[in-house]
């Protein structure tokens, strides 16, 4: 897993001074996951970048990426075993530059009546 976050300020601990993250930017997780639990993303806020790829997802929804349409600008989730992706999964999702979904077995739209 890879994670970059902002300093906002420090603070004292002890003699040590420490810095304080709170806003985290960038986020990769890659260690065989095989699904996002719904509302996981929710108190990250202004992550820019969500690295998915080279994992085992059969499926993204809209809830389990409820929280990330802000800032949300670049989302890889390449490699993957993804075999729907809800037709709303992205929706509100105004600042993305970049989208990557190749190489999985099969990519269907889930379509509701």
């Amino acid at each position: 897993m890879t994670v970059a976050m902002s300093v906002t300020h420090c603070q004292r601990r002890g003699s040590k001074i420490e810095p304080v993250y709170t806003t985290l930017w960038f986020c990769r997780l890659q260690s065989s996951l095989r699904s996002i639990p719904d509302l996981t993303f929710t108190a990250v806020g202004r992550l820019r970048t969500l690295d998915l790829s080279d994992n085992a997802l059969e499926r993204v929804t809209q809830r389990s990426l409820a929280g990330l349409h802000g800032h949300l600008e670049i989302i890889k989730l390449d490699n993957n075993r993804l075999t729907t992706l809800d037709h709303c999964v992205f929706y509100r999702f105004d600042n993305i530059d970049l989208l990557k979904v190749y190489s999985h077995r099969t990519v269907r739209r889930q379509v509701r009546g």
